[in-house]
C-alpha cells in the first residue's frame, strides 16, 4: 500500500495521515488499483508466488470533507453479523474483530450496506481475534500483512468510467488470517518473555510481540 500526502503531513505520524485521507481521500478519483505487479517472495498473502496486487491512495487532491470524521460508532459490531467479536470505531474507519469461523465477507458487505456506515467511515476492516483493537502498533501490523488488495478488499459500488474501473467508498478490507496461509512460525513463551526483558534492559521500553499467527519469514515452500 503506498499513501500519498503533502509535504505539510509527516508520513512517520499515523493519525495525522488518517485525518488527512479523512479530509482529502475519495476513492472514486483517488485509489488506483493494481492487479498484477511483482511480490516479495516471502509475501504469503499473493495469489501465486512473486505476483500479487498493489493499491495507490493519493490524498494529494482537493478536500472532500470538510467536518471532522465521527468521535465515536453508535454501532455494536453484532448488528453485521454472527461471529463479531469486537469493534473498534478509529478517525473514519471502522475496525471488527471476528473469529475463525465468521463468514468474513459476509459481515463485510453487511456493514458497507449500513446507512451510518456509508455516510461516515472510509473503510471497515475485518481481522482475526489475535490482533488487538486497542494496540496502535500492532492493529496495523496485523491489517497491513494479511491482505491483497485484489483479493481481499471490497467496495461498496463498482462501475466502469470508459476503459477504467470506478471504485465507491467506503471500502471492506478482509484482514483476517486465511486458510491457505501458511503455517506461522510461533515462538516459546518463555522465549518471547526473554527477548522482551533484553529489549528493556537495553532500550528501557517495552516492546511488543506480533500477534500470534504471525511470521517474520513465512515458508511457501518455494524458494
Amino acid at each position: 500500500v503506498l499513501v500519498l500526502v503533502p509535504s505539510t503531513v509527516d508520513p512517520s505520524d499515523g493519525e495525522a495521515v488518517l485525518d488527512h485521507l479523512w479530509h482529502h481521500f475519495d476513492p472514486t478519483r483517488d485509489l488506483i488499483l493494481i492487479p498484477t505487479a511483482p511480490a516479495d517472495t516471502l509475501d504469503f498473502t499473493t495469489p501465486s508466488i512473486h505476483t500479487g496486487g498493489k493499491v495507490l491512495l493519493n490524498s494529494l487532491g482537493e478536500r472532500v470533507r470538510a467536518e471532522p470524521p465521527p468521535e465515536a460508532c453508535p454501532l455494536e459490531g453484532s448488528e453485521f453479523g454472527h461471529g463479531v467479536r469486537a469493534r473498534r470505531w478509529h478517525r473514519g474507519g471502522l475496525y471488527l474483530q471476528v473469529d475463525a469461523s465468521a463468514p468474513v465477507r459476509r459481515v463485510l458487505t453487511r456493514a458497507l450496506e449500513h446507512p451510518w456506515v456509508k455516510d461516515h467511515a472510509l473503510w471497515v476492516v475485518a481481522v482475526s481475534s489475535d490482533v488487538p483493537l486497542d494496540d496502535p502498533i500492532l492493529l496495523p501490523w496485523g491489517v497491513l500483512t494479511r491482505f491483497d488488495p485484489v483479493r481481499d478488499w471490497i467496495f461498496a459500488r463498482r462501475e466502469w468510467g470508459g476503459a477504467a474501473p470506478v471504485y465507491h467508498g467506503p471500502i471492506g478490507v478482509d484482514a483476517t488470517w486465511k486458510r491457505e496461509y501458511p503455517r506461522p512460525l510461533e515462538y516459546p513463551r518463555e522465549l518471547q518473555e526473554r527477548a522482551r526483558r533484553r529489549f528493556e534492559n537495553a532500550w528501557g521500553t517495552r516492546r511488543p510481540v506480533r500477534p500470534t499467527g504471525e511470521s517474520s519469514s513465512p515458508n511457501r515452500g518455494r524458494f
